[in-house]
């Protein structure tokens, strides 16, 4: 991933991989995505495999939420 990937700096907040992924909310540096739609930290950033499962989990809630189905 190179840096014109990630957009719209963002002060600290909470990164959605470490979030989604692992359950860490810690502050950290984070920059916005537009083609995973998160905010994503540095150290998220070059974590293809992270980046993925934290898709795939907010794709899920979305889908069970859209189908009336327990999140």
């Amino acid at each position: 991933m190179n840096k014109t990937d990630l957009r719209f700096q963002g002060g600290p907040g909470v990164c959605d991989v470490h979030d989604l992924v692992d359950g860490d909310r810690a502050p950290r540096k984070i920059a916005y995505c537009p083609k995973c739609d998160a905010w994503i930290c540095d150290e998220c950033g070059p974590k293809i495999g992270k980046r993925a499962q934290a898709w795939f989990i907010r794709g899920t809630r979305r889908l069970k939420g859209r189908l009336g189905l327990e999140v």
